[in-house]
Formats: C-alpha cells, sequence, structure tokens
C-alpha cells in the first residue's frame, strides 16, 4: 500500500491552522454561553413580571368576593327578614312587612347579585340549627334561577357549615378550592369552586350563615391561559396537586386517582414547606419557570407559569451563524500567515531530515556531515547530536550482541522456574487451567489434577476428546456463560463465577468454585485465552443446603407461635369487649324490669288502655332494639377478615367506641374524637383490635390514677391517627417496652402483656404502617400512621 507523504511544513501549516481554530472556537463558545445566560434572564424576567401582575388580579378578585359577602351579610332586607322569622306572627313592625315580602326581596337581591357577578354559581342563605337552606339561587350555563322551597336541602354536615358557624361576627371563612359535589360524586362537567361564607347575627346570637359558591374558571379569567403559545399556565393547592393545568389531564387529577404533582414535576418541596412567596428558574430542559404563592384564608394556592424555548432557539440560532463567518474569516487568515511562516522555519529541518534518511539506508556505516546546518538554535543542537550519536551507533552494535546472549540464557533459567511451579498444583486438589477463546472453552494447558476433580485425564482435554463446555451441568451453562460475556463485555480482568456444578466421567456432581482471569493482547487489546484455577466445594455445599432446611423449620416454627399469639390477643380484646357489652346493657335490662315491676300497679290504678299498651309495646322495643344492637357492633367487631379491604377509619373507630360508650360514660371518662376521615386498605376487625387496646389502656390508667376531668383524645389528620389521654403518662424506664411481649405496667391477673405487642404486629406488618408512643406533658399519646396510596 502506498502511503502519501506530507511535508513538514505543510503539517506545522495544518497543526498552527488547527490551534488557531480551536483558540477562536472557544473564545465563540464562550461569548456565545454569555450570550444565551442573557437571553435566559430576560426571559425569566418577562416571565415573572406576567405572573406577578396575573396574580395581583386573582388576589384582587379575592378582594372583590370578600366585598360582595360583606355587603350582602349587612342588608337591611336581611335584617328585616331575621327580625320577621323571629316573630311569632312572620310580621316586622319596623318595616311593615311580613316574612314572605322580606324572602322575595332577598331573593332579588340574591338574583341581582348572580346577575352581575358571572363566577358566582350559587348564592345561599342557611338557617340554623339545622342546617336547612332558606333562599337559594342558582346560575347554570348563564341560567340565574330562584330554586323552590321544596328543592332545598339540608346542610348541616357539609364542612363548610361547621367551619362557619363557629367565627365570630364580622368573620369570614374561605374554603379551599374543590370540585362541585352532590352527595358526594363529582358533578360533571367538572366545575372547581371556591366558597365564601360569614356567620348572621342577630342580638349577639347567630342566625344562619350566607355562603357563596364561586367558579374559579370564570374568577380567576383561567380561559385566557388555555392556549397560550410558548408559555404554559398552572394553579395548585398547598400539596401540590393541580387545580388548573394547560393539559386538561392534570387539572383536579388527585380527585380521580392520578399521580399528578408539581413537586415531582420541578422538585418544589422545600419551596412549598418554606415562607418563600416566590421562586423562579430554568429547568433541565432549559425552559423558565416562576411562581408564586397567593394568600386563601388560612391557605395558599401557588400560581406558575413556565416558558418554553422557542424564543432563546431563535436568538441562539442566529448569533451562531454570524459567529460562523468571523470564525471562518479569522482562521482563513490565520491559515496563510501560518502557512508562509512554517515554509521559512522549517526549510533547515529539511536538511536534517534529509541527511537523517541517508543514515538509515546506511544503517550508520557512511560519515555524513553536518557543517553546513549553523542555525543557532534547537534544529543546530539536533544536528550536532545526531553525528554523536552516528559515532556512537557501531560501539552500541557490538554492546547488544554480548546482552542477546546473555538474554537468552536468562530465559531458559526462568522457563525451568515455571514447570517446577505448575508441578505444585499436580500433587494438590485445585486445578490450574488454560482455555482457550473458543465457543467450547476449549483447553490449552491443565494440571494433573483434573483427574482427581472429575475423573478425565488431562490428555483427553489437549487432545480436544473433550471439551470443558461438555462437563458443566446443562442447568448451570447458560449462567456460566453468561457470567463470561458480561465480563468480557465489561472489559474485567478477574472473573470470579458463582458456584456451579460439574459432571464426572461417572455422572455424579461436584460444585466448584472458579476463579479466571481474562488475559488480553498487549497491543490490540483483544482477548486471547483465559487462565484460572477450579477449586472442589462439593463438602460444603451439601452442608449449606442442611443449614437452609434447619432454617426453613426455625421459621415455620416461629410463626406458628406468631399465630397463637394473635390468637392470644383476641381473646384478651374478647374478655374486654364483653365487660364492654355488660355496661351496655346493664342499664336497658334495669329499664325493662322497672316497665314490667310496674305493670301491676298501673293495672290496679286503672291507666291501662289501648294507647297505654301502644305505648308501652313501643318504649319497650326501643330498648330491645338498642341490646341487638349492641350485640350486632360486637359480632362485626370479631368477624374474621379474609381479606384486605378499603374501610373508613372514622367509622371504624366510631363502631369501637359505640361499644366501649357505655363503660367509659360509667366511669366519667370524655372522649373527644374528630378530624377528617380517610380510607386505608386492609382488615378492619384487626384495626379496630388496636383502637379497642388503646383506649381500654388509656381508660384502665385513668380509672388507677383516679383522674379527675378524665378524658381520651382522638385526632385524624393527615393519614394519622393520635389516641391522647391524661392519666399522668408511662414511667420513662418502661416506655421502650411496652410493645415487647408478655410486659405490662397492670398489676398481676389485670394483664397480659399480650394488647400492645399484637397492636405493633399488625400495624406494622399487616397493613404497613407504624405505631409509636410518647409522653405528653398530660398523660400518653400513640400514633398510628398510614403511607399515602402511591
Amino acid at each position: 500500500m502506498i502511503v502519501m507523504k506530507i511535508k513538514l511544513s505543510t503539517k506545522v501549516a495544518l497543526g498552527s491552522f488547527f490551534v488557531a481554530g480551536i483558540g477562536v472556537f472557544i473564545f465563540a463558545l464562550l461569548s456565545y454561553n454569555q450570550m444565551t445566560e442573557y437571553f435566559k434572564e430576560n426571559m425569566l424576567r418577562n416571565l415573572s413580571n406576567d405572573i406577578e401582575s396575573n396574580s395581583r388580579d386573582i388576589e384582587q378578585a379575592i378582594v372583590y368576593i370578600r366585598e360582595d359577602i360583606k355587603i350582602l351579610s349587612a342588608s337591611n332586607t336581611l335584617m328585616g327578614y331575621i327580625r320577621a322569622s323571629k316573630n311569632k306572627f312572620h310580621y316586622d313592625s319596623v318595616d311593615n312587612l311580613k316574612l314572605e315580602d322580606f324572602k322575595e326581596q332577598l331573593q332579588e337581591e340574591f338574583y341581582n347579585q348572580a346577575e352581575h357577578s358571572k363566577s358566582y354559581s350559587q348564592i345561599r342563605l342557611i338557617g340554623l340549627p339545622n342546617g336547612k337552606e332558606l333562599i337559594r339561587v342558582d346560575s347554570k350555563n348563564n341560567n340565574i334561577s330562584i330554586v323552590s322551597d321544596n328543592k332545598l336541602q339540608k346542610k348541616e354536615n357539609r364542612y363548610y357549615f361547621q367551619k362557619t358557624i363557629f367565627l365570630k361576627e364580622g368573620e369570614i371563612f374561605l374554603s379551599k378550592i374543590d370540585l362541585n359535589k352532590e352527595h358526594g360524586t363529582i358533578v360533571f362537567p367538572i366545575v372547581p369552586t371556591i366558597r365564601i361564607s360569614m356567620p348572621i347575627y342577630h342580638k349577639n346570637k347567630i342566625f344562619g350563615i350566607i355562603i357563596i359558591n364561586i367558579k374559579i374558571n370564570k374568577l380567576f379569567n383561567l380561559h385566557k391561559y388555555k392556549h397560550l403559545k410558548g408559555k404554559n399556565i398552572s394553579i395548585t393547592n398547598s400539596k401540590g396537586e393541580y387545580l388548573f393545568h394547560n393539559n386538561i389531564d392534570k387539572t383536579f387529577s388527585f380527585e380521580f386517582q392520578r399521580d399528578f404533582n408539581i413537586k415531582k414535576d420541578y422538585k418544589l418541596h422545600s419551596f412549598f414547606n418554606n415562607n418563600t412567596q416566590q421562586i423562579g428558574f430554568y429547568d433541565k430542559d432549559n425552559q423558565a419557570f416562576y411562581a408564586r404563592k397567593i394568600t386563601l384564608g388560612n391557605d395558599f394556592i401557588v400560581f406558575t407559569g413556565n416558558a418554553t424555548n422557542i424564543f432563546l432557539q431563535k436568538q441562539s440560532s442566529e448569533y451562531v451563524k454570524k459567529m460562523f463567518i468571523y470564525l471562518l474569516i479569522v482562521t482563513l487568515f490565520i491559515a496563510v500567515f501560518s502557512t508562509v511562516l512554517t515554509k521559512i522555519l522549517t526549510a533547515h529541518i529539511t536538511k536534517l531530515s534529509y541527511r537523517a534518511k541517508l543514515i538509515a539506508d546506511t544503517r550508520g556505516e557512511q560519515n555524513i556531515s553536518f557543517a553546513d546546518i549553523q542555525t543557532n538554535d534547537e534544529i543546530g543542537d539536533l544536528a550536532d547530536s545526531i553525528e554523536y550519536m552516528v559515532k556512537n551507533l557501531n560501539q552500541s552494535k557490538q554492546e547488544i550482541a554480548k546482552f542477546a546472549s546473555s538474554l537468552e540464557e536468562e530465559v531458559q533459567k526462568r522457563t525451568k522456574e515455571q514447570e517446577i511451579l505448575l508441578s505444585i498444583f499436580d500433587k494438590g486438589e485445585a486445578v490450574l487451567f488454560k482455555w482457550n477463546n473458543d465457543k467450547d472453552w476449549s483447553i490449552a494447558s491443565v494440571s494433573h489434577s483434573i483427574n482427581k476433580l472429575i475423573g478425565f485425564k488431562d490428555t483427553e482435554f489437549l487432545s480436544g476428546d473433550i471439551v470443558y463446555a461438555e462437563c458443566i451441568h446443562p442447568d448451570d451453562l447458560s449462567r456460566v456463560t453468561e457470567e463470561v460475556e458480561n465480563a468480557v463485555k465489561n472489559k474485567s480482568y478477574f472473573l470470579e463465577h458463582k458456584p456451579y456444578r460439574l459432571l464426572t466421567k461417572d455422572k455424579k456432581i461436584k460444585w466448584v468454585h472458579d476463579y479466571t482471569i481474562l488475559v488480553r493482547d498487549d497491543i490490540t487489546q483483544k482477548l486471547t485465552y483465559f487462565i484460572g484455577y477450579l477449586t472442589d466445594i462439593t463438602p460444603l455445599k451439601e452442608l449449606n443446603d442442611q443449614l437452609e432446611k434447619k432454617v426453613a423449620k426455625g421459621i415455620e416454627e416461629l410463626r406458628d407461635k406468631d399465630k397463637l399469639l394473635t390468637e392470644q390477643s383476641k381473646l384478651a380484646s374478647m374478655g374486654e369487649m364483653i365487660g364492654s357489652i355488660a355496661h351496655q346493657w346493664r342499664q336497658p335490662l334495669n329499664e325493662l324490669s322497672i316497665n314490667i315491676q310496674n305493670l301491676d300497679d298501673d293495672y290496679e290504678d286503672g291507666i291501662i288502655d289501648e294507647k297505654f299498651v301502644d305505648k308501652f309495646i313501643v318504649d319497650n322495643t326501643d330498648v330491645i332494639n338498642f341490646m341487638s344492637n349492641t350485640i350486632d357492633d360486637f359480632r362485626n367487631f370479631f368477624r374474621i377478615d379474609k381479606t384486605k379491604e378499603f374501610f373508613s377509619i372514622k367509622e371504624a373507630i366510631s363502631q369501637t367506641l359505640s361499644i366501649q360508650g357505655a363503660q367509659l360514660k360509667n366511669y366519667d371518662i370524655e372522649v373527644l374524637f374528630s378530624g377528617d376521615n380517610f380510607e386505608i386498605n386492609g382488615f378492619k376487625s384487626e384495626f379496630q383490635q388496636v383502637i379497642l387496646n388503646i383506649v381500654n389502656n388509656a381508660k384502665d390508667a385513668l380509672v388507677a390514677n383516679n383522674i379527675k376531668n378524665a378524658k381520651i383524645e382522638i385526632l385524624l389528620k393527615d393519614n394519622l391517627i393520635t389516641i391522647a389521654d391524661n392519666a399522668g403518662g408511662i414511667a420513662d424506664d418502661v416506655i421502650e417496652r411496652i410493645f415487647e411481649p408478655y410486659f405490662t405496667t397492670k398489676e398481676q391477673g389485670k394483664g397480659t402483656g399480650m394488647g400492645l405487642y399484637m397492636s405493633s404486629i399488625i400495624i406494622r406488618d399487616n397493613m404497613n404502617g407504624t405505631l409509636n408512643v410518647q409522653n405528653t406533658k398530660d398523660g400518653a399519646k400513640f400514633s398510628i400512621g398510614f403511607k399515602e396510596d402511591e
């Protein structure tokens, strides 16, 4: 093959051109990065201005609805309506109007307000004590209607009613943003709604509430954000859940069990958890992002926007075009200049190269002069050095010949030492091998000890009659092959196989450890062969299998013990519950006994007639039904759950407390149960057993310590249940042990020590939760936590 030669001057010119080009390119790259940062800062600044402006619009909209509800609550018509409703003739002497007149005027005021404020979907007046709607105006699809009396509903159990009736006069309740629901079901099409309400007082006593349902799509003018070019707008609640997004699939996705959350999309956990009001940055996709918190009553929402990098790409593209033209001009100038300069500087190098070639062709035997190359620089020094080297060339040849002779003797000595080292493996148990890098791993050399291991002679492998792959058990061959392929792919130097099986000549199985070195060519780095050794681990493998069987047997025995402990705990809980039922039945039985005993006296007094008998039957039937319901609660409590199910935490705890109610009341123990309901997936009866154990322990502690104003507080919040008492707490030296089996702080005979142990097993192992205890200033507090569904 003919190789084209390139002159040194050309190479130097090209090198100079290349180096200069790199310098210019680096300068251009730095300039590009600086301009890009400027474009990005400008884009983020514009985005933040837009978000801040839109956020202020939303805050102003919230101010407007606050003013509207204040105006409605201060209406003279409303005051007249209240005065007329309080009058037994439904008449107001102040305005000389009837209740119906005020009602019509109020309906008209509500109607006008709904007509004026297009974002209002409902305006209602709700009365106390039963939360019945007194006046309601609905606005749907721009149609405003006054709801007739027969369609008005009771709202006493709605959260906004419960929140508002406890406010002071003049205070305002502003709800979170949620979807409009009827009877617990989302209304379609979905209507994101915020509710604002105020209590209405008359003579320092609350009469009812006024509440407005507002559609946030219209209140916040969200339609203008749906089709923005190069920009995405979203609104989230304080948990990071989307209340509005350009992508409709993300809007209120948490209501439909879809896991979209802005904290995961942009890693904003710290922003949501601290007092920072706004944040701006560029994300991993080079898109500008800005977020601002907006206060919403006692909570907040977050208004966010991200701008795509379309503008940035356009500006960068124009800048790159200009920089490319400048770069080309500069590099062409450098190329011409460096070529001319290099030819001048390399003239003497060309002469030196010619004489060096002549020395190589004659092997240094021809006398060549360098007297004409006197440049007084490195080239002149190089010419003198080459001339000196030629003079010493013949002397070096003689010394090399002597060294070659001594080297051959050294190689023979080392070869003999290697043969002695290999003979050690022939007398031991380990097998030394050298495999070729082919598909069957044919053996290039192997120690005689291979015969002790699997019965085949080394000569059978060396002749090719047997290849190593045929000796590996068929069930292990693919795995061993994969380990070798991975080691080759990862360019590993050393490979330790997992233990595998070999088939001996008489078809027996031997387990071996295989330690192998992968040998590669020094130049090409291509794998040539494997060197390693095998050790027999069959006895160790058999011993390990026996140990595994013993461990499995021990685990099974422990599981049987756990089942027995569970049954013992269940029986102990049943005893507690039977005691609770006895308390529940004591009063009803006493009442039935008195009613029956009084029959004789009533008969003698002559007051028994048909009406008396009917009332007697109804009263006593109610007592019997109460006792029957108690039995049903008890039977449901001890139902054996075969499968997990989703169940209401509040309902499960309420059922348990209903069974314990009489017993707690008997000891004057107040139970405070509050919080937001949630559901979990598990065994309901086992969970109720845990609640029973903790509440009973609290009851026993309160009774034993003779606590006045005894109380048990149960709170549900954020998938966490806390049960606290004011019995004085648990001693510090035993609080760490209360979840141990058979450990109890009660007097002997009054506790098994299994209740809290089994409770911790149920919560941790069966329901994937946590059960903890700590002392408060008043007593002990148990915490049961569950992970949120993912």
